[in-house]
């Protein structure tokens, strides 16, 4: 049930990240196709039902996520693994002041987050957020797309479509940086224009400076929130590794005279993996 839920929970969050990349673009075409494209992503994850899916989908994701890390009793695990591991345990600390400043600055006070507004403060108001919304971007989709092949690989189905799929999956976040590249450039051109920028802060609704430091302060509570829970999770494995310690020790040989010694309750495969045995394992330990 734990990797039914968890595996449940991806899609949705993967379903949300490809319908906005798609979104983002459509900033190939024009500013108002991105505006249009928008509408139909608001109807799709703006919706009381929406939201509640979405957000529903993100904490569980986090908190399976911070379960997988306690309940492995192995840490020892393959490049692609730990290359997934650490992309989706940055995640919460690239997109909390993003998520902060877009949708519960629309909750909270108001703000309309249209994409003329955020482009504006990317790429004029704060033009150093430009490259970490880029890097965030990347590593979401870097991290889902790990998750869908590791699903799929084994699917018949997927191997038959493996070669457009990777196209698509190379192609796609290409296509959304150079939607928001191509849009943030004409709104750089707009943006000198005193008028217009009056007229957008009015229109969006923009936070004052009052409420940007309460944004500020609640990302860092945040950020302490979820470092603390994963700190958290370290320490209760090393506790736990203790107290298996002194419950006992089981060694595991080999054919060829290697030997592993490991905690009582743990695998053939963890064991492999502690002394960098080669073993073949599909599951890549999450069997």
């Amino acid at each position: 049930m734990h990797r039914r839920i968890h595996l449940a929970s991806g899609l949705i969050l993967f379903a949300f990240v490809t319908t906005h990349l798609f979104n983002h673009s459509f900033g190939l075409i024009s500013l108002e196709a991105l505006e249009v494209g928008r509408a139909w992503f608001l109807l799709l994850w703006h919706t009381p039902v929406g939201a509640l899916v979405l957000y529903g989908a993100i904490l569980t994701h986090f908190f399976l996520a911070l379960w997988s890390i306690f309940r492995r009793r192995s840490l020892h695990l393959r490049s692609v693994d730990w290359v997934q591991l650490l992309l989706g345990l940055s995640i919460p600390f690239l997109l909390v002041s993003h998520a902060l400043n877009t949708r519960f600055a629309y909750e909270a006070f108001g703000q309309d987050a249209s994409y003329p507004l955020e482009l504006v403060i990317v790429f004029v108001l704060a033009p150093q957020l430009i490259y970490k919304q880029m890097i965030l971007l990347l590593i979401v989709w870097a991290h889902g797309v790990i998750g869908m092949h590791q699903w799929l690989r084994l699917k018949p189905l997927y191997r038959r479509f493996q070669i457009p799929a990777s196209s698509i999956a190379v192609l796609l976040p290409i296509a959304a940086l150079a939607g928001i590249w191509a849009t943030g450039r004409d709104i750089s051109h707009l943006a000198t224009d005193p008028a217009w920028m009056s007229r957008l802060m009015a229109e969006t609704n923009r936070v004052n400076l009052d409420q940007l430091a309460y944004l500020g302060w609640l990302e860092n509570i945040i950020l302490a929130l979820v470092g603390g829970l994963l700190l958290a999770v370290l320490l209760l494995r090393a506790l736990r590794r203790f107290l298996r310690r002194r419950r006992g020790l089981v060694r595991v040989s080999y054919p060829d005279g290697e030997r592993a010694t490991i905690p009582m309750g743990a695998t053939v495969l963890e064991a492999s993996n502690q002394r960098r045995i080669p073993h073949a394992s599909v599951c890549g330990g999450r069997g």
